[in-house]
């Protein structure tokens, strides 16, 4: 089971494997992608999960692969630019009140 934990720098999506290794794509959100993200409706709860996941520098590619999709799905959630399907709703939830609460 993937779940998160507090990595040497940051909040990391951890695989029965150990940490994935971080690469280019990995490292920071850029403040236009921040910008951008906080100019969505922070009531909707992937946009929420965005806006976590920056705050505190989870990697896109962790996000996604904690959810089985791909890297521009998760940026199309977190800018709101697509709905996640029904069946990932309860995870973002789960996920955000997990972060929120740093149990995961």
């Amino acid at each position: 089971m993937t779940c998160l934990h507090r990595g040497p720098m940051t909040y990391q999506l951890k695989g029965a494997g150990g940490d994935p290794p971080l690469t280019a794509m990995d490292i920071g959100y850029t403040k236009r992608l921040v910008d951008r993200i906080k100019e969505q409706d922070t009531s909707l709860p992937w946009v929420q999960l965005g806006l976590i996941c920056a705050e505190r520098e989870i990697p896109v590619s962790h996000v996604s692969e904690f959810f089985g999709v791909t890297r521009q799905t998760v940026y199309n959630w977190f800018l709101n630019e697509t709905k996640p399907q029904e069946r990932y709703l309860n995870k973002i939830r789960e996920s955000i009140e997990k972060l929120r609460k740093k149990s995961f």
